[in-house]
């Protein structure tokens, strides 16, 4: 690929690419934000609305795109405000964008590969990215999403469609016992 400014990139990264066509900058080591927000999620998105709203210097990354798993829905009909629902894309593009009208700074995709608590001076938090920059902050919100995975175990399949509760030791009246649904 042929970047604007003359740079030829053999199979970059989407960080790479990014960078090449102007979609994302780099972040100023020097800079302390106030938070920094890891995940573009709804709560990320929710976090750095709160936060940039109220004035503060505010920097989202996400390693992916903005939305995470809400932005893949088709509809969501059970979010506050929506009472015919939205679409997932639409949702998420609309808190990404009053994010944006606030402040605060969105790099997307920028990976936070390692959060170092013991920074000293005026930044609590030091962030170390995938690309080898860092980003401080003076607080940091984690709002990294869901990831579902299976679990490393046996007989994983014989657990399948099993209740398990927690709860009071002593059953109350209208709790049935628990039973097996197969």
């Amino acid at each position: 690929m042929l970047c604007p400014g003359g740079q030829i990139l053999r199979n970059p990264s989407e960080g790479e690419l990014a960078r090449c066509i102007g979609l994302l900058r780099s972040i100023d080591p020097d800079l302390v934000y106030d938070t920094a927000i890891i995940g573009a999620g709804p709560s990320g998105l929710a976090a750095a609305v709160y936060a940039a709203s109220e004035g503060l210097s505010t920097l989202v990354l996400d390693c992916r795109s903005f939305g995470g798993q809400a932005g893949a829905s088709a509809r969501i009909e059970n979010y506050l405000g929506f009472p015919t629902g939205i679409s997932g894309l639409a949702l998420m593009a609309r808190a990404y964008n009053q994010a944006q009208k606030f402040g605060a700074e969105i790099a997307i995709p920028e990976e936070a590969q390692l959060l170092d608590a013991g920074a000293t001076g005026e930044a609590r938090f030091q962030l170390k990215l995938a690309n080898g920059e860092t980003a401080r902050a003076r607080s940091v919100v984690l709002a990294s999403g869901a990831r579902y995975r299976r679990l490393d175990i046996a007989n994983l399949s014989d657990l399948k469609a099993a209740v398990c509760i927690i709860g009071p030791a002593r059953w109350r009246r209208g709790f049935a016992p628990a039973r097996r649904l197969r």
